[in-house]
């Protein structure tokens, strides 16, 4: 019986965010002072937008995917999202990689409902694509082979 898989966001993943952050209140800076703002609003909008850069980072980017030998369950903020049975599920993603220091990923598990043909897509950016693409390794072992395509990509 295989056993439980846990796909956690990268530690590099949080720091870029956190090291971003002020970068991201400094810009917000230099695009505001455009509009000859006093400096009380322009700290005021620099600070908002290092606070929202670090919200994203620290809470809304906090995932977690466990797989074991009959369920995926998908976690956001330690908190239990979604779950679903492996024998009713076919596999797929989507990606978007660019490269370089502070590099995109946009990262979709996409999830075919066998039953129902429901799709499902899940964000799984903030793994990493090392981590992803052994989750969707490990999803591919797990899950119901079937003869056709069972999901393209967009």
């Amino acid at each position: 019986m295989p056993e439980l898989q846990i796909y956690k966001r990268t530690v590099f993943s949080m720091i870029k965010g956190i090291i971003g952050a002020p970068f991201a209140g400094v810009v917000a800076v230099i695009i505001a002072s455009f509009f000859n703002l006093n400096d009380l609003v322009l700290a005021v909008i620099g600070v908002v937008a290092a606070i929202a850069v670090l919200y994203v980072t620290l809470v809304t980017e906090d995932i977690r995917v466990e797989v074991d030998a009959r369920e995926l369950r998908y976690f956001k903020r330690n908190k239990l999202r979604e779950a679903y049975p492996l024998s009713n599920l076919g596999v797929g993603y989507r990606t978007r990689v660019e490269r370089g220091l502070f590099g995109n990923e946009d990262l979709t598990l996409k999830l075919l409902l066998l039953d129902s043909g429901e799709e499902k897509s899940l964000d799984c950016s903030s793994l990493g694509t090392t981590r992803f693409y052994k989750l969707f390794e490990t999803l591919e072992e797990r899950t119901p082979k079937r003869e056709e395509e069972v999901m393209r990509a967009e």
